[in-house]
């Protein structure tokens, strides 16, 4: 009875050994600073735990990654996180819609309908400041 419990025990643990491995590229160790959805593109400012920094961008099944500096880095993200605060917070009332873009920023998040004029405006302004800091 013992050596029965003990093979199938043996047997699910070698299946579960020979499972594919997982994929390097799932960002493991890094701290996503912030995320931007606009206009079906994604753009995201990423820390490694070795202090690199990278801009990723594109649609969601065609990200293009780029390093960036350090400094390059350290200021379009202070731009961006002022630039949320001010959006959350200082723009008025927030408009609910079915399908809002997405801000995120240090887990904190905000959605952006497509008739708020005003805030939309300024994503596109964002975008554009991270677009160009590559």
């Amino acid at each position: 009875m013992y050596v029965v419990a003990f093979l199938i025990i043996f047997q699910t643990q070698f299946i579960h050994a020979q499972e594919d491995r997982a994929s390097n590229n799932d960002l493991r160790g890094r701290q996503v600073l912030f995320t931007i959805e606009h206009k079906g593109h994604n753009y995201s400012l990423t820390r490694s735990s070795a202090g690199d920094h990278s801009l990723i961008m594109g649609e969601k099944d065609k990200l293009k990654h780029t390093k960036i500096s350090s400094q390059t880095a350290g200021v379009l993200d202070d731009e961006i996180a002022a630039e949320f605060i001010n959006l959350k917070y200082f723009m008025g009332e927030l408009k609910t819609c079915k399908k809002p873009a997405q801000i995120e920023m240090r887990g904190e998040k905000l959605s952006v309908c497509p008739d708020d004029k005003k805030r939309v405006t300024k994503v596109a302004q964002l975008v554009k400041t991270i677009e160009s800091s590559k």
